[in-house]
This record gives structure tokens, sequence and C-alpha cells, in this order.
């Protein structure tokens, strides 16, 4: 279960509680009007709302970079009588909440849900983790700190000395994987920041960084993303180091959402699972940098039930325009990224993956907030699968 803190629901403008059986993994509470967005294929205000989202969340960071673990402050729930730490500004709110405290081999198995509201922006991350390396030898009561201190810890460290654009890329490992599920998303300096653009060859050798967010919308299926080709890329580790592809899981939403005193009941179908993935350029010379990801529908043969695939690609040209395009057949993932794009200038797609066995039709939305053009040299793709209007 996912437990907000009370200042948070009161001031979310909507449902305010997750209950039910939820999955581990990083999941998104987005207003009405941003679904409505996403599924009109609305490239400037899903744009604006994340950037919104981003501008509500900088001062939670600067506060975390300035004073580290003593920017949380232990607080007690109303309406629960639990401690959690939280972390306030005047446009965010960051918290950490033990969920969950096993004792065993001689350390604590600690599932924390780390979440962040941007109060203007009105969006809720949540992400649950697993912390299984809390010493036994500390009290159960403190473990949330714990985990404050180490979310704080990193965001400090990762913020020396960087600026925050209004889209950063988001990171992998498992505190920044908390982080990016919730708005929080850094890096490292030597990394990115400080080496966006080359001062020796200016014009001749630029890095680029791609984010593909895949969201699952669906009440009724699980995704998984299998499979992965790179073009000139790299992906990227928290520490900003490359790493291999890692398959992620999209657990299908269950549960309700409401109040934490069972009032004010809303739909669940403002809930998003979600995963991340961020290349860079391997080759900054004349060269950009694409992906292609496989995501498949979990099988259940016992119900007769068939696999859909997604595919989905996005290539940052060195000079010219950008290119996407996401189908549903292909030979292999290689042959996909290799053949066709959508059509130049494309920023938004939608395709209907047709039923298939006991699935039904599937449909996909595909955006880019720009094809060029970024200062930042940092483009993204988000990819919601599932989505449809709210009956």
């Amino acid at each position: 279960m996912f437990i907000l803190p009370d200042i948070v629901r009161d001031n979310f403008s909507g449902s305010a509680e997750i209950t039910g059986s939820q999955a581990e993994g990083h999941y998104w509470l987005f207003p009405s009007e941003i679904k409505q967005a996403i599924l009109g294929q609305d490239v400037a205000n899903v744009r604006a709302a994340k950037e919104k989202h981003a501008d509500d969340l900088k001062a939670t960071l600067d506060l975390l970079k300035t004073k580290q673990k003593n920017a949380f402050k232990t607080v007690t729930n109303p309406s629960r009588k639990q401690g959690y730490q939280l972390c306030e500004t005047d446009t965010g709110i960051m918290w950490t909440y033990p969920v969950n405290v096993q004792n065993a081999d001689k350390k604590y198995k600690v599932t924390v849900a780390v979440g962040s509201f941007s109060k203007n922006a009105n969006i809720i991350g949540i992400s649950t983790t697993v912390f299984g390396w809390i010493p036994a030898q500390i009290a159960a009561a403190v473990v949330s700190s714990v985990a404050a201190e180490a979310v704080a810890t990193f965001v400090a460290q990762r913020l020396a000395g960087v600026a925050f654009p209004a889209a950063l890329a988001f990171v992998e490992a498992l505190v920044a994987s908390v982080l990016e599920a919730v708005g929080i998303a850094v890096w490292s300096p030597s990394s990115l920041s400080a080496s966006w653009s080359s001062t020796l060859y200016p014009s001749l050798k630029k890095k680029f960084g791609l984010e593909v967010n895949i969201h699952n919308w669906s009440t009724m299926e699980e995704w998984v993303v299998t499979e992965w080709f790179g073009d000139n890329a790299d992906i990227q580790d928290a520490k900003s180091a490359t790493e291999p592809f890692q398959k992620v899981e999209l657990p299908r939403i269950t549960g309700k959402i409401v109040m934490p005193d069972g009032t004010n009941t809303a739909s669940s179908d403002l809930i998003t699972s979600y995963a991340a993935y961020t290349v860079i350029n391997h080759n900054t010379w004349l060269e950009g940098v694409g992906i292609g990801l496989k995501v498949v529908s979990k099988a259940e043969p016992s119900q007769g039930k068939l696999m859909h695939s997604i595919y989905l690609k996005y290539v940052i040209h060195w000079r010219a325009d950008n290119e996407l395009n996401i189908g549903y057949t292909a030979n292999s993932l290689s042959d996909f990224y290799e053949d066709e794009w959508a059509k130049a200038g494309t920023m938004s797609m939608q395709i209907e993956v047709p039923s298939k066995g006991g699935h039904p039709a599937i449909p996909v939305v595909a955006l880019t907030p720009s094809l060029g053009g970024e200062t930042s040299h940092m483009y993204t793709l988000d990819v919601h699968i599932g989505a449809s209007a709210s009956k």
C-alpha cells in the first residue's frame, strides 16, 4: 500500500491515496487534464506540465543540496499516527515512508515509499523500493530517517555544481530509480552537465542525451520491456557509467484511490506504472544517438491469452531533426529500427494494437516535446500504453 502524508492529501486536488495490492515499482498520479492532453496528443500542454512539475521541485532539490539530511523533518501523520520524513517548500513536497519492515539475517529488509508532490503542477510521483542493507542494530522506528538520509546524501552529491534544466535525464539504480519515479532526477557534473558541449571542437563534437519514459495505464495487462537496440548508444546508470540493458516490468494498476478516511473516492485510471531508459551517444564526433525498445504483454497461457508486442524507436540526428516511430509488427527489433520512420516533423502519434486471443485492442500514444534545437541537447520520448478516455 502507498501512504500519502495528510499534507499531500489536503493539497492534492483529486484522489489522494492508493490502497490495495500495488506491486513494487514506480507510479505516477496525474491530474485529469494531463491525461486528456496525452490522449489528445497535445504536446505543448504535456511539456508545459512536465516543466511546471520540474520547476515546482527545484526548490526541494536546492534544499536537499544545501541541508542534506537536515532538510527532512520527522513528522507524525495525524490520520495514521505514523512517523515519516518530510521535506517541504512553497512549491513542492518530498517524503519517505516505511511501508514494511522485516528483520532477517541481522539486517532490516525495509520497503520504503518515496514520494514527491508538485503543488502547482498537481502531480504526485510514488516509488516503493526495498532497502535491504539497513543493519538490524538500528531501531525500526528510525529506518525512515535512514532512508531519507540516503536519499538526501545522494541528491546533494549529484547536484554539486549542477544547474537545473527544465528537463533532466532520468537515472537508474537503487536510490536513483526511486528518485526518478518521483520527479527528482539528477546527473553528475562530470558526466553530462559540465561536458554537454566540447570546448575543443564545439561545432563537430556534441554529447546528446535521450530519455525514454514508458507508462502502463492498464488495469488489465502487465507489460515487460524485454529488449533494446542501440544506435551509437550507451545506457546510463546512476553513476553515469555505462550499464547493460535490464528488463523492467510495468505492473498493471490495481486497487482504488481514496482519501485516508475512506471518502472522496476517485477513479484509478489516472495512475500509471512507469519505467525509464536513458542513453547518451557513445561517439560524440558528428554522431547523434538512437534507441529501439520492445515491450511485450505478459502471457497467460492458462487463460488462452497471447502476447502483444509494441516496438518503439527514437533517433537524435547530429544535424537534422530527430525522428520517431511506434508499431506492433516486426521480424526483429533491429529490423524495426532500420525500417521506415514516421513522417518528418512528427512529434506525436497513436496506434492501436489489434486484439489477440483474450486481449482487447490496445491504444498506444507516443509524444516528444521537441525534435531539435534544445540547448541542453537533451530529448525525451514518452510512450503511454493502454491510456483511454474515462468512462
